[in-house]
């Protein structure tokens, strides 16, 4: 089949990686993924005939021969390790990832001629007032990783965009996030401690988050974006995790076993999100409710 767009995506087989590669294929797109020999690619069954595959090789040029030799019009990179802690092999492995792949993506990319890049952020990378203020080693890699940009969309033709994601949630969501550890109290009526639940969370859906990537394309392709623009990628509405299990609780007929206040909050605890400038010609569409009965109603 001939595809008027080509993009690549790192980070295909992850939770937002795969709905993202979803939406591509859905809006015509062709799509190539790169993947790692240890990748579970289950995940891309429904699309596995529609997209071309990329198994990492091992060798120090494999970005190199990947890029060019598909030619993407848009590179998707939302490959990322967050580690449970900062041991030296974890550390080895978020530098690989978070730092390593996507300065071998900007650097092929100038070689090859592949003008524009959408690429992932966190807003873990901030202060509630924008002020970059990473809250751990992840967060501060992340924010490295859009220095590098934007040396090198001032040193080439490279355009980008950064999302800086907020709290992606939704369906069949494996991740030890919040959600599903309130889901898996739910399903076990086992009491999950937690702390006093006053900080503020931004949840957004993961269909919105996928559909922001798409939207980030179209306005590099199409809006001349120059140089490197930085968006988040928030909901219209914030709640505190208090008031959140409290919404499950409706939405699921059931009391979620919780004991709030059984931990303290962590070293640098985001209370209130950043959650920035919006990503132009996007907005949430999936409301909180409706998201919540996805999983629990």
């Amino acid at each position: 089949m001939n595809h008027s767009k080509q993009a690549l995506v790192t980070g295909a087989s992850g939770y937002v990686g795969h709905h993202v590669a979803t939406q591509l294929v859905d809006a015509g797109w062709g799509v190539s993924v790169m993947i790692r020999p240890t990748s579970d690619v289950l995940i891309l069954e429904n699309i596995k005939d529609q997209i071309r595959f990329y198994e990492d090789d091992g060798a120090v040029d494999f970005v190199d021969r990947m890029i060019e030799t598909v030619k993407p019009d848009v590179i998707f990179h939302i490959a990322a390790v967050v580690a449970a802690d900062d041991t030296p092999s974890e550390i080895q492995k978020m530098i690989d990832s978070n730092l390593g792949l996507g300065i071998q993506i900007l650097e092929s990319m100038r070689k090859h001629g592949c003008h524009h890049l959408v690429n992932t952020g966190t807003f873990w990378s901030y202060s509630d007032g924008g002020k970059p203020d990473p809250v751990n080693t992840y967060a501060a890699m992340k924010l490295a990783m859009e220095q590098l940009i934007d040396f090198f969309t001032n040193a080439s033709d490279i355009s980008a965009i950064t999302l800086n994601l907020g709290d992606v949630y939704g369906p069949n969501d494996w991740r030890p996030k919040l959600l599903t550890q309130l889901r898996n109290a739910l399903d076990s009526g086992q009491q999950l401690e937690l702390t006093p639940g006053a900080q503020l969370i931004n949840l957004v859906h993961v269909t919105d988050v996928a559909r922001a990537y798409l939207v980030a394309a179209e306005n590099l392709l199409s809006f001349g974006v120059s140089g490197h623009a930085k968006y988040s990628v928030s909901s219209m509405e914030q709640h505190s995790v208090k008031n959140l299990i409290e919404r499950i609780s409706e939405v699921s007929g059931r009391q979620v076993p919780v004991l709030l206040g059984a931990l303290s909050y962590r070293t640098r605890e985001i209370m209130v999100p950043w959650h920035g400038g919006r990503l132009p010609n996007w907005q949430p569409e999936v409301d909180l409710t409706n998201g919540l009965h996805e999983i629990f109603g």
